[in-house]
């Protein structure tokens, strides 16, 4: 007998009472004193990280669903949007998280109180992300995939995907679309793979999950997550933050599969660089460069012996509560700067829908014109009058002319009836600039 799962009732989110909500996402100065010890392990990790930068290596963040439901998404937004993230990866707690927050604008429910009542996940939203991966499924359900839409479907990984929605509706739909991590790795095309557990998330309880879509989709998110492992070297960059099973053992698994192909090519994979953020400290017994034997209890925890242990030489573990750390590790960062070069700037419409998608907005000239980007004030002095202060603002030469077809003259096409909203995620995640 199976469960009749048509006959669950399912209702609106909006008015759920919520532990977080977008206004209490920010940047806030990490607070002192600060472990010492803590502090060199994580100017040494950025140190990594600015290496694998200069060496255009990967690195990979695994998250799980505790680093967005405790506010920490401003971080990652500004580690996305400075380029010092390549690959997002995360299990479907987290991408939950993130399409709450920029539908409605807040996320993590009562799960003691709900449960009791068998509501705890049986909202409309979260089913909204049903309709929208089966959706993906049916466009990629076709032999030709000739279309722009069959294409994006075919490439894009499930956070991309879910986020081209975010983007492109309005904000009446979507006031949240600001804090949305999904929709930031939809405009600058950073993946994000999403490795759900099949019963283990909430939008497997929904009368309108198709086990089909989400098996298909995340497979596609596995392998799509393999190929950037496959991709490492010694300057490389693994981080898993708050996620204490699916990021080693999906990382485990796509690396056994990375090195068999580096193996058949005489290829190594190794030396490159593991860390793992995790709310637990290190018993001062065990060291990471010698075998924990199996009667410890650390050595059935996954990001010890998976990460610091079996994968690789070289890594390093930063043990305390997240909303610490990760923020410390920000700040480590910030002294090198926007290594991206850019600042992603979006065009909307009146009511919020998306028109041109991502600019790139470079420091280096030469690198532009080599990308086929033209100057923006040649086609766009409104946008330019906005910022006086880039002395070098550049976007793709597509998007300079949309941007020139709805402009004449700096006055707005009136046919469009559109607005100009210019946003850049710098820091702070999304910063509008409207001008009339």
């Amino acid at each position: 007998m199976w469960f009749d799962r048509m006959l669950l009732q399912v209702a609106s989110a909006k008015n759920r009472p919520s532990q977080l909500t977008t206004r209490q996402i920010a940047i806030k100065a990490p607070p002192e004193p600060y472990d010492p010890k803590k502090d060199l392990v994580i100017r040494e990790l950025a140190f990594r990280m600015k290496e694998a930068v200069d060496a255009k290596s990967p690195r990979v963040l695994f998250i799980g669903g505790h680093l967005i439901k405790s506010g920490l998404s401003r971080y990652l937004l500004s580690l996305i949007a400075d380029g010092w993230i390549t690959h997002l990866a995360s299990n479907g707690a987290a991408l939950i998280h993130d399409y709450e927050l920029a539908r409605i604008e807040r996320t993590s429910e009562d799960v003691a109180t709900n449960i009791q009542d068998g509501t705890f996940g049986l909202w409309q939203e979260i089913g909204e992300l049903n309709e929208l991966v089966s959706r993906k499924s049916n466009v990629r359900d076709t032999t030709t995939r000739t279309t722009a839409s069959q294409r994006r479907a075919s490439l894009a990984t499930l956070g991309e995907w879910i986020g081209e929605f975010v983007v492109t509706s309005p904000y009446s739909l979507y006031p949240g679309k600001d804090c949305s991590v999904a929709a930031l790795c939809n405009r600058l095309q950073v993946p994000w793979t999403a490795h759900v557990l099949i019963g283990g998330d909430v939008f497997f309880e929904h009368p309108n999950c198709c086990g089909r879509s989400w098996g298909e989709s995340s497979y596609h998110d596995f392998l799509a997550f393999t190929h950037t492992v496959s991709c490492m070297n010694q300057q490389s960059v693994f981080l898993n933050a708050g996620s204490a099973v699916t990021g080693p053992e999906v990382f485990l698994k796509a690396l056994a599969m990375a090195r068999n192909m580096a193996r058949q090519k005489n290829q190594m994979i190794e030396d490159f660089t593991t860390a793992v953020f995790d709310r637990e400290l290190v018993p001062e017994h065990l060291d990471a460069r010698s075998p924990t034997p199996s009667t410890d209890p650390w050595y059935y925890r996954r990001p010890w012996k998976t990460l610091m242990q079996r994968t690789t030489t070289a890594s390093l573990y930063v043990g305390g509560d997240l909303a610490i750390t990760l923020p410390k590790l920000w700040e480590a960062l910030e002294q090198y700067g926007n290594v991206a070069k850019r600042l992603p700037v979006f065009l909307t419409t009146r009511g919020g829908e998306e028109l041109i998608g991502a600019v790139d907005v470079g420091a280096d000239q030469e690198e532009n014109r080599l990308h086929g980007r033209i100057a923006l004030e040649d086609c766009c002095k409104t946008c330019k009058a906005l910022h006086p202060d880039w002395d070098d603002v550049y976007c793709s030469l597509e998007a300079s002319r949309q941007i020139a077809a709805m402009l004449s003259g700096g006055q707005l096409n009136p046919k469009l009836e559109t607005e100009i909203r210019v946003a850049y995620v710098k820091h702070y995640g999304g910063v509008p600039l409207d001008a009339k």
